[in-house]
């Protein structure tokens, strides 16, 4: 008896001995999606997106959203799914994030699939159509404590790693009935505060009857005024009609000649836009070259913000693909501006020629300098990007950081090869001359850097010159209008000839 028992226990122990051998066994073999690199291995780790093997060769790590993973210590098919979760306001995240995903899975061959949770809770899934296999689960939501993305208006969070996307406007609209095409700001700024609650006699409104009252309609919240009006609190008269949803409001103002109201640009159905003007009389529409360059005081743009540091592969490649060119007619679609990069001759700048001609006046050292700016921009196109800085620093504002990238990989992309690029810097026009034009020197110069720093040795010209106070886009006597003035623009022309 005593010899079966011991027998019968020595069975047990090498039957457990090789069942944990088995269950501890990690090996795997890992191949590149394009079948040109295997590896095989012990798997030490694998996080949700980066595989870690020990190998004869010693330790490998490799991109888990590039490899497929054989053997038995592959992680289970849901440990490879990649998941994400993206925060935003709901008409972003079904208007223009759904789209964008949904273009993506077709891009890539998947299928796109999309599951209302709740009005503010969406799930949008993408599955490999060959392998009937579920690839990405992204969740999407008004409001996430700890969100790998994120999608907003309005200025990204601090330190955040934020990219334009798109962009929009407030615009102030009228009905079709009303013949009205340009208001002044000032005009503006007396109706909102409740002072001016009747049509001047100037302004041509349409109406079929005597009554010429302003029927005042704004969104509930009114925001981004204080933009143009920082100096002292927009005050919202307590009779204008207060509107949420901004397709109700457009539609309000689009049916009555008297109705003055603000709303989206990307919102306004059959409203009529109006043109702003400065107090110095200086037209600012809002067009999709003005809001690309942010010439238009009330440009809204919209970021796509990454959180998370490590995302899995297909997730890195959803938010490349937003903001590559395969993106940007998908982004029209949505009514919103996208970010391709437009150009405009020199000669077609507007109004901007002459007002600075008649700004350099009988001055000879500001008129060589206007002749020494069209020697420099006669033969070249001025690009949708340009750089502002934060108040009161050098440092590039959030949309001008997103900016410098797009132009660094634009440049990468050969998209500009035996081109020359010029920043050209430019002030508002308080203080002196000369100082001014040093200022705008150092500001071209610290754009310049900020791009040239992202990039090797591209088949690309750089140049950057100041020009002082001398193309002025807004009116100089208003915060906003200074703010707007004080930008560095970039041209793109021909190679001077030594360098062809």
């Amino acid at each position: 008896m005593t010899g079966f028992l011991t027998r019968f226990l020595l069975i047990l122990v090498a039957t457990a001995t090789i069942a944990s051998a088995q269950s501890s066994d990690q090996s795997v073999v890992l191949t590149t999606l394009d079948g040109e690199l295997t590896v095989e291995g012990e798997l030490i780790s694998y996080e949700g997106e980066l595989f870690r093997v020990e190998t004869e060769f010693g330790p490998v790590t490799l991109d888990g959203g590039n490899v497929t993973c054989e053997g038995p210590g592959c992680p289970p098919a849901e440990a490879l799914l990649a998941e994400a979760v993206i925060v935003g306001s709901l008409d972003l995240l079904t208007e223009l994030v759904a789209p964008l995903v949904s273009g993506f899975a077709v891009a890539e061959g998947f299928a796109f699939s999309e599951e209302f949770i709740a009005d503010d809770h969406i799930i949008w899934r993408l599955s490999d159509i060959e392998a009937d296999q579920m690839v990405a689960r992204i969740e999407a939501l008004s409001d996430a404590r700890r969100p790998d993305l994120g999608v907003r208006r309005g200025e990204p969070d601090e330190g955040a790693l934020a990219d334009v996307i798109a962009l929009d406007a407030l615009v102030v609209v009228v009905s079709p009935e009303n013949d009205l095409a340009l208001m002044p700001v000032e005009t503006l700024r007396l109706i909102l505060e409740g002072r001016l609650k009747a049509w001047p006699d100037w302004m041509a409104v349409g109406a079929p009857t005597g009554s010429r009252d302003i029927d005042l309609v704004l969104p509930e919240p009114l925001l981004g005024f204080d933009r143009l009006f920082p100096d002292r609190p927009l005050l919202s008269p307590s009779e204008a009609t207060r509107i949420a949803d901004v397709d109700d409001l457009a539609d309000k103002v689009a049916g009555s000649a008297n109705a003055l109201g603000v709303a989206p640009l990307s919102r306004i159905g059959n409203a009529s836009p109006l043109i702003l003007a400065g107090t110095c009389g200086r037209a600012m529409p809002a067009t999709a070259a003005s809001l690309k360059a942010e010439d238009y005081p009330l440009t809204d743009p919209i970021f796509l913000t990454r959180y998370s540091a490590r995302l899995p592969r297909v997730l890195r490649d959803l938010v490349a693909f937003m903001k590559s060119d395969d993106a940007q007619p998908i982004i029209r679609s949505t009514g919103l501006i996208d970010q391709s990069i437009g150009r405009t001759a020199f000669a077609d700048q507007g109004d901007r020629l002459g007002y600075a001609v008649l700004a350099a006046g009988d001055d000879p050292v500001a008129i060589e300098h206007m002749r020494r700016m069209i020697r420099a921009l006669v033969e070249a196109e001025r690009l949708t990007l340009t750089f502002r800085f934060e108040d009161g620093s050098s440092a590039l504002d959030a949309p001008s950081r997103s900016n410098a990238r797009q132009l660094a990989e634009a440049i990468a992309d050969g998209k500009f090869d035996g081109k020359e690029l010029l920043f050209a810097g430019f002030t508002d026009s308080l203080g002196d001359l000369e100082p001014n034009l040093r200022l705008s020197q150092r500001r071209a110069e610290s754009a310049f850097a900020s791009v040239r720093a992202q990039l090797g040795n591209p088949p690309v010209g750089f140049a950057a010159e100041g020009f002082g106070e001398a193309l002025p886009i807004a009116c100089d006597d208003t915060d906003w209008g200074r703010h707007v003035n004080r930008r560095v623009e970039v041209w793109v022309r021909p190679l001077p000839a030594e360098e062809n």
